[in-house]
């Protein structure tokens, strides 16, 4: 974090929110004192941020450069499918070294760089915000919101990294996590140690809990964190922890607040539009404001790349003719491609960040997993019945329940970045890709926790901050051991 997030520039055009979709060049450079000063310029700075998600490029802060690969919040969800055994991307083609698990172990790849300062980048901008709205002359009865909002946003940050960079939290609160910065980093800063992992989501539901009681419901664009997409990120980050009661609780605090119901229609318009009924948020895109060929789409449709990410077989077989996320092709390659996400011919496809029937899947499973089986398997069937009309209750209970709703996620979430290996990552698995990979090289067996489901700390990370030595570093090989939490502790 230290040479890689430069005091932010405080170049902020007052524009309103709408408008930043099409967001133009800097109109002026203002202090912080200014920025900070009015909620317009609070809304204007927080725009920005959600600019960051939408469409992070590394190039100006990775001396490797950006490449397609690499292009927002979009290029992570693409990485952690290809990771996983029901897809893959056997072409030497874009996400080819993250399928190959190549990217994760090189500290100075820009896969391993990109993640860590997208997420260091939005903590930092969220910190610098907090550190001056304190003092800020807005009106105290305002602020509170404004402080959930980037809270909200910070603890975000802060999950997509201590994934892809610790141990899984149900490994131990006690392994060494990443480092925790609570106030904006400037040329005095000392850097931080890795703190453990449990210090890490301590700070994460103290952020997610104070942006739940106090950042409004409603929201005039969807791209925006409300109380539901916290609920939701909260859900997500209990159902890591292994804290079923939490999870389903949120979970069904998100959906309901959400207060629309699943729509099987998303799977025909091609989920590129954020106004999608079971869309709970997305990042917006258009013709004038888009990563070309570095979109999220370009991976799947064809239309850009060719050949396309690859479904394997196996996974293809769990779906029904009737069902209508079934919407699989296959290819010359004997290999299956998805029209699940369309590309527009202008590039301006949205981005989905969360969906509705996510909710109903982690309150099922945590609710099976705490042995409510009835509820949970209601739930399931109900998302089960809305994708195929002709599908029948299993009336699975126990672990063949938890089995069944597992499979579901992986039906239902594929290639967003959130089944699959995110899950077998989580639940600490062993797994195994199978033989329909193309390569045997490539059909990796996986033990519990193994070193390959985590990336390196980037190399300019442990070279700029004093707090880090080499000796800081994740396991790059078989039998390497990770290092112990550090001084930071808890």
């Amino acid at each position: 974090m230290m040479n890689k997030l430069y005091i932010i520039l405080l170049s902020v055009a007052f524009l309103s929110c709408e408008e930043w979709v099409d967001e133009p060049q800097p109109e002026a450079e203002v202090g912080a004192a200014q920025v900070f000063s009015s909620v317009e310029g609070v809304e204007a700075f927080l725009t920005g941020t959600y600019r960051t998600i939408r469409g992070f490029n590394d190039e100006l802060v990775n001396t490797s450069g950006s490449n397609d690969d690499s292009e927002g919040f979009g290029s992570i969800m693409n990485t952690r499918t290809v990771k996983g055994n029901d897809f893959m991307q056997p072409a030497f083609q874009w996400m080819t070294f993250e399928y190959r698990y190549l990217a994760r172990g090189n500290p100075n790849s820009r896969k391993v760089n990109m993640i860590w300062n997208m997420s260091y980048e939005l903590i930092n901008s969220m910190n610098l915000l907090l550190s001056e709205l304190e003092n800020s002359p807005i009106n105290n009865a305002e602020k509170p919101s404004l402080e959930a909002e980037a809270r909200a946003i910070r603890a975000f940050a802060y999950f997509q990294s201590i994934r892809e960079y610790a141990l899984p939290y149900q490994a131990g609160r006690d392994n060494v996590g990443i480092p925790i910065y609570l106030e904006p980093a400037d040329v005095t800063s000392t850097g931080s140690p890795r703190r453990s992992v449990g210090a890490v989501y301590d700070l994460i539901l103290e952020d997610l809990t104070f942006a739940s009681e106090n950042i409004p419901e409603t929201r005039e664009f969807a791209w925006k964190i409300n109380k539901t997409v916290t609920d939701g990120i909260l859900a997500r980050v209990y159902l890591e922890m292994g804290l079923y009661g939490e999870a389903a609780q949120a979970a069904n605090q998100a959906r309901i607040g959400f207060g629309r119901s699943l729509s099987p229609g998303s799977y025909s318009d091609g989920f590129r539009d954020l106004d999608s009924p079971e869309w709970m948020w997305g990042m917006p895109f258009s013709n004038d404001q888009t990563a070309f060929f570095g979109m999220f789409a370009s991976f799947w449709d064809g239309t850009r790349y060719t050949p396309t990410i690859r479904a394997n077989p196996t996974f293809v077989e769990t779906f029904t003719d009737t069902d209508v996320r079934n919407l699989f092709t296959l290819a010359p390659d004997s290999l299956y491609v998805t029209s699940k996400f369309i590309a527009d011919p202008d590039f301006g496809e949205d981005v989905v960040l969360m969906r509705v029937a996510e909710m109903y899947l982690i309150e099922a499973e945590a609710l099976a997993r705490q042995g409510n089986d009835a509820p949970a398997a209601a739930l399931l069937f109900e998302l089960q019945s809305n994708r195929d009309p002709a599908v029948t209750a299993s009336g699975n209970t126990g672990q063949a329940l938890i089995d069944e709703i597992m499979l579901e996620r992986r039906k239902e979430l594929y290639a967003e970045g959130l089944a699959d290996f995110p899950d077998n990552r989580r639940l600490q698995q062993a797994w195994v890709r199978d033989d329909n990979h193309p390569n045997p090289a490539f059909r990796f067996s996986f033990v519990q926790n193994d070193y390959r489901h985590f990336f390196l700390i980037p190399q300019d990370e442990i070279d700029a901050n004093p707090a880090l030595t080499a000796a800081d570093q994740n396991p790059d090989s078989e039998g390497g051991t990770w290092p112990q939490p550090s001084s930071g502790g808890d």
